[in-house]
């Protein structure tokens, strides 16, 4: 055995002790798989019901209010059931809905006055820094 051989082996060994050291998650296999980002394409995106006939239980509403140039409200009036083969609610929606939220949640601000609140918000940091 030449020298060099031997100073692989012994880091080798030394690394060996080092990973047996170490705490490692319960049942790990090496290294985790890579996911790739972003949803799942079709199907595979979010829970669905069983597909089955829905009956209507009622009709929910959700606004959405933007108020910079002109105050701007929009009412979604919102479709919500009940599937009769699996008992799962199923809710429409419609395309200009940013989110599903309804009962307490029903009103959001839109993209303008989000946006004036943070140009407004950066306008009050910059001053309290500048002004005394």
């Amino acid at each position: 055995m030449g020298l060099s051989e031997r100073r692989t082996l012994d880091r080798q060994l030394e690394e060996a002790l080092r990973a047996a050291r170490r705490q490692a998650a319960p049942f790990s296999r090496g290294q985790p798989k890579p996911k790739p980002p972003g949803r799942k394409a079709g199907e595979e995106y979010a829970r669905r019901h069983c597909r089955g006939p829905v009956e209507l239980e009622q009709i929910a509403s959700q606004y959405r209010e933007d108020i910079v140039r002109r105050t701007l409200v929009r009412r979604f009036d919102v479709e919500v059931g009940r599937c009769r083969n699996c008992g799962r609610r199923v809710q429409g929606r419609h395309p200009l809905q940013t989110y599903d939220a309804l009962g307490a949640a029903q009103v959001q601000l839109g993209p303008e006055a989000l946006a004036l609140a943070a140009h407004l918000r950066h306008e009050q940091l910059v001053r309290s820094s500048v002004l005394p």
